[in-house]
Formats: C-alpha cells, structure tokens, sequence
C-alpha cells in the first residue's frame, strides 16, 4: 500500500484535506514563518495531485480494496 513521503502528506492521510490545512496554516500563524507554510501547502498539493495521477483512488478505497482482498 502507498504511504505518504511527506509530512503534509502523512497529515493529509491521516486527518483529511481540510483539517490538514488547518492545521499547517495554524501550527505556521504561531510560529510565524510564512515560508515554511506554503512550501507544505506546496507539498501537499503536489502529494494530492500525484496521488491522483498515479492511483486514480483515493486511499480509503484502497484500503477497503486491500480488506475486501482478505476476505
């Protein structure tokens, strides 16, 4: 199974699109490094846009596939 590289994408794998956004946005409005905060941003658009071009699904279906396989 495809696990995120990055920590935006581990972020979003395991909070979700908007939460994950929230998140990096607020953890970078405290420390006040804007840079730091949109290159994640960055990162975490390119990990969702290669996620989709290589996989097509999103990860939860996958997982469900991987569980279906099992049975």
């Amino acid at each position: 199974m495809h696990l995120p590289w990055s920590a935006a994408g581990w972020f979003y794998f395991l909070f979700g699109k908007t939460v994950s956004l929230m998140l990096v946005l607020l953890v970078f409005q405290i420390i006040g490094n804007q840079t730091y905060a949109v290159f994640i941003f960055l990162t975490l658009l390119l990990y969702l846009l290669l996620n989709r071009i290589l996989y097509g699904i999103s990860w939860k279906e996958r997982i469900r596939t991987v569980i279906a396989s099992l049975d």
